[in-house]
């Protein structure tokens, strides 16, 4: 298997945009640089909490390229390269290697229902156009399509694809995930609540859209969990277990209005998301 160890959290970040919609680098870079300072010790670029869904394939490039810039090696930078069909996937995937991303990040294909051979063969395709390790990133909450544990084991046992980074929320499937997969496969949990618990089960990590705001936090409970020191990874856990109950209610303008209210300015949402109203 190609060789990619991850063992720790990672930020599924944020897109910063300027008010008119275009991206705005400069917050960005400043968010990442706080991140990293922070302790965070992976980037996802242009994931779900990136609004990858209205990103297109040149403007995930020049994240892309600003997050390996910044990073310049300091933490792994992992690029979300995937879209509803192959050929865009296959593209921005083979151009992010250019660029100098340290993975992928391949979301499952949507809106139209496909069958498990299709899903498979597309990753297949995906994974033989590319020397970067591949998660495959499982998001049924958004996809309304769920990876079967058959179907990432038998991925699994391509070279290149390393891991997977799974947001179902279902610790039984996560716990089937981590059964039916060699020990060098690396499993993430997308789920904040989640994490303790995943990492007990023998998860390696995660990547969380909650380490946008509270980076240390999350670095933290994972170590915690790993050293089976759950009671404390739990308490933790219930310190901003309100984060959770505001991202649940209020999604991605959610976190750019905390950052803000925290003097770590994210810019706006992409439209048609609109920034939070609050009276």
């Amino acid at each position: 298997m190609t060789s990619f160890s991850f063992k720790g959290a990672a930020v599924a970040a944020v897109t910063p945009f300027t008010q008119s919609g275009q991206i705005d680098k400069p917050l960005l870079r400043d968010l990442i640089e706080w991140w990293i300072a922070e302790g965070i010790e992976g980037l996802v670029l242009c994931g779900s909490t990136g609004e990858m869904a209205y990103l297109d394939p040149e403007e995930r490039l020049r994240i892309f390229a600003t997050g390996v810039s910044v990073c310049n090696g300091r933490i792994p930078v992992i690029a979300g390269t995937g879209f509803p069909n192959t050929a865009d996937t296959i593209a921005v995937t083979k151009a992010a290697e250019r660029l100098g991303v340290d993975a992928a990040l391949v979301l499952t294909p949507y809106y139209y229902k496909i069958s498990d051979e299709a899903m498979t063969a597309h990753f297949e395709a995906v994974a033989s156009q590319t020397s970067l390790p591949v998660f495959l990133y499982n998001m049924p909450p958004l996809t309304n399509v769920n990876l079967s544990v058959e179907t990432i084991s038998q991925l699994s046992k391509i070279d290149n694809v390393v891991g997977i980074k799974d947001s179902a929320g279902d610790f039984e499937q996560l716990q089937q995930i981590i059964e039916k997969t060699d020990d060098d496969f690396c499993v993430l949990t997308g789920s904040f609540p989640l994490l303790s618990k995943a990492v007990e089960a023998g998860a390696d990590g995660a990547i969380l859209a909650m380490a946008n705001l509270i980076p240390e936090a999350c670095v933290t409970m994972r170590r915690l969990a790993a050293e089976g020191k759950m009671k404390e990874a739990q308490d933790l856990y219930g310190e901003f277990e309100y984060l959770q109950d505001w991202l649940k209610a209020h999604g991605i303008p959610g976190i750019k209005q905390k950052l803000a209210e925290w003097h770590h300015p994210a810019g706006w949402p992409r439209k048609p998301l609109q920034p939070l109203k609050l009276s």
